[in-house]
């Protein structure tokens, strides 16, 4: 009996060693497309409910499968934001391109009713929000802001030319949204500043970080940092990114370069890295570009999906854990500018991770779910741990059996 219980261990390592080698693992996760919600230019998870405006109306639910119409904004314009906002009060904010601005809407009842709360009219400037990147934020003492993406109205002029010029500004309000003051102009620090990809409070750090592009001709992107939402200050200054998100101890990088590498920096001390992907992860034709990073605490990852820059191949989401990037799944081939998985959403709900997938002019409602045994699974696929370690690892985690036996 006591030799079968000491033989028994060996041939347990054996058959963790194998068992890859003889069953088939999944390398990918499986994702969800919401039915009927093709037309998303913006959505906002708020407590324990989803608010998505699909084409002109905007629906909520608490688990994805069931929605309560809320509002239809038709005759106020066209909703272009890229993410809507959702206050801690539970206030809701849209901008709305009415043709000639673009005004900032406002529910105070659960999205029953909206008011126009800011226009841009007196500041000699039309602009579309810049909610492509997270654009909107809240800090604790419940300051509300948001920055200024392209103008003139409707941004479709060829970048670098003196109409295509915006002003980098960021709004202030700390009355709940009804009243907005100028709190950074990006003009007046920089002339080379041009828009704001993203405005988002580090609640690790209790700080306020601003994203702000140069022209495009330069090909820069600085970093802004703000404790009292009126004071600003140069963090640093980049090759060219979109967007950042925040753990513990470091704020990671979306690029927007040809390469495929993400940028992880030490909110301390600033010591940055490059972390690249495999080349067996991608298409050889990609440009990685990375435009919503979303953190994920219980995880310790940070969740991306890319931006495809060639039509016809696929954008993927991935995680970056443990120090790596691991691609979670990949999606269809996309086709058209900016095409590929635009944004993700700002926290969980029931366990999902929502997303847009845009393809042409369909602006695709998706989800999914990844758990850390997920997260593991994939990293040690894309990561394969030596052999000879492997063994190693076996052997030293099975010696305190082997003991008590014996």
């Amino acid at each position: 009996m006591n030799k079968l219980c000491l033989i028994l261990p060996f041939f347990l390592i054996l058959f963790s060693l194998f068992t890859p080698l003889v069953f088939s693992f999944k390398n990918e996760l499986n994702y969800e497309i919401i039915e009927n919600f093709n037309n998303v230019p913006g959505f906002y998870v708020w407590n324990d409910q989803i608010f998505v405006v699909n084409g002109s109306k905007l629906y909520k639910s608490s688990d994805g499968e069931n929605w309560t119409f809320l509002y239809d904004f038709r005759g106020k314009g066209q909703i272009i934001a890229y993410e809507l906002f959702v206050s801690s009060k539970g206030y809701i904010f849209v901008p709305v391109d009415n043709g000639t601005t673009v005004p900032l809407y406002r529910s105070i009842d659960g999205g029953s009713s909206f008011q126009k709360v800011f226009s841009c009219e007196g500041y000699n400037i039309n602009f579309s929000c810049s909610w492509f990147w997270r654009g909107f934020t809240e800090d604790e003492q419940g300051n509300l802001l948001f920055g200024v993406y392209y103008g003139p109205h409707g941004a479709y002029i060829p970048a670098c030319t003196p109409e295509a010029f915006s002003k980098p500004y960021i709004w202030k309000s700390s009355d709940d949204g009804a009243n907005w003051v100028l709190s950074f102009n990006g003009t007046e620090v920089n002339p080379y500043l041009e828009h704001v990809h993203m405005v988002q409070y580090d609640i690790y750090t209790k700080q306020i970080y601003a994203v702000v592009d140069w022209n495009m001709s330069v090909s820069k992107t600085s970093i802004y940092i703000s404790q009292d939402a009126n004071n600003w200050k140069l963090l640093d200054t980049l090759v060219r990114f979109t967007t950042i998100s925040f753990d513990e101890n470091y704020m990671v990088l979306g690029v927007e370069t040809p390469d495929f590498y993400l940028r992880v920096i030490n909110k301390y001390d600033l010591t940055m890295r490059k972390v690249y992907m495999p080349s067996d992860m991608f298409e050889s034709q990609y440009t990685f570009w990375v435009y919503d990073l979303l953190y994920v605490p219980n995880l310790k990852a940070h969740i991306f999906g890319s931006i495809i820059k060639t039509d016809g191949t696929k954008p993927f989401m991935c995680a970056y854990y443990r120090g790596k990037i691991i691609k979670l799944f990949d999606m269809p081939p996309s086709y058209g500018q900016n095409a590929g998985i635009r944004t993700v959403s700002n926290r969980l709900l029931n366990g999902y991770i929502y997303f847009v997938y845009v393809n042409g002019s369909t602006r695709q409602l998706c989800r999914f779910k990844v758990t850390s045994n997920d997260l593991e699974r994939l990293y040690n696929y894309w990561y394969p741990i030596d052999p000879q370690e492997n063994l190693r690892q076996q052997i030293l985690e099975w010696i305190p059996v082997i003991v008590m036996v014996a």
